[in-house]
């Protein structure tokens, strides 16, 4: 199943987080980042949530997708 860009939901202040089998998360991040940084964010998202993916979109990036008919 694949999901479009406004079916993201924008936590905003973020307290506690609870991931459901599946789930994957999307950082969004409105200026552009170094990889350094890049990197240094996926070693502590590793830490805080092992086995949840995340993908970094910087500079206001968005995600999209074209999916060839069924």
């Amino acid at each position: 199943m694949v999901q479009k860009l406004e079916d993201i939901v924008e936590l905003g202040d973020l307290i506690r987080l609870d991931f459901k089998p599946g789930d994957k998360a999307v950082l969004m991040a409105s200026r552009c980042i170094s990889h350094e940084q890049g990197r240094r964010i996926h070693e502590a998202w590793e830490r805080y949530a092992p086995g949840v993916p995340l993908l970094v979109l910087d500079d206001g990036m968005k995600l999209g997708l074209i999916r060839e008919g069924d």
